[in-house]
């Protein structure tokens, strides 16, 4: 199990199975979908449960979360692979009529708790945070791929402490996040569905 920022992360290499577990499980579809999306796009998790269905552009593929909704307080554009856009798409069919991508299944004027993807992975008995998920990510990063270090921190919109560094990622390097995400979302979902248990 590996620590960063105090948040329990399931090692990488465990993270295809955790999918296929999850897409399994008998756990509310919306919340299924949401979770898989937190991974895909190793969001935190208030990114992906506030999210309105106004911030995905499907015609570009691209997420626009408005500074305000952001960590860092600036606005973060996420390519998205896709089977994220597979799942937005669900999403909006299971509750057209929210403004919100990822509803309460039982109240769909407000968002999805957040207890209700620790509670998933309770059930599952996996010693992890949602948010640990973004170190799964950026393990698998390093240790897998030969993208840069810079466009990973990009893609989870991590603060450029340095001036000139950030002044030379102003571009958002979106074209080689979106080569990073097409990739990551194909190993994410590189699982076996042989021997899955419904939790």
């Amino acid at each position: 199990m590996c620590i960063r920022d105090s948040f329990a992360a399931l090692p990488y290499a465990d993270v295809p199975g955790f999918i296929v577990k999850l897409k399994h499980s008998n756990a509310a579809e919306i919340t299924k979908l949401a979770f898989e999306f937190l991974v895909l796009n190793a969001s935190r998790s208030g990114e992906v449960r506030l999210a309105p269905k106004s911030e995905i552009d499907f015609d570009k593929a691209l997420w626009t979360i408005p500074g305000e909704r952001m960590k860092g307080g600036r606005e973060h554009v996420v390519p998205l692979a896709p089977r994220s856009l597979e799942i937005a798409r669900a999403a909006q069919v299971l509750f057209p009529d929210s403004s919100l991508l990822f509803p309460s299944p039982t109240n769909p004027e407000k968002p999805l708790s957040d207890m209700a993807l620790t509670e998933l992975l309770r059930r599952f008995e996996i010693d992890a945070t949602a948010h640990g998920f973004r170190s799964s990510f950026r393990d698998w990063c390093s240790e897998e791929t030969s993208f840069p270090s810079e466009v990973a921190e990009m893609a989870l919109a991590h603060t450029i402490k340095s001036k000139v560094e950030a002044a030379y990622r102003r571009g958002k390097l979106l074209e080689k996040r979106c080569h990073l995400m097409d990739e990551w979302s194909k190993f994410v979902l590189s699982g076996s569905c042989e021997s899955v248990e419904t939790v």
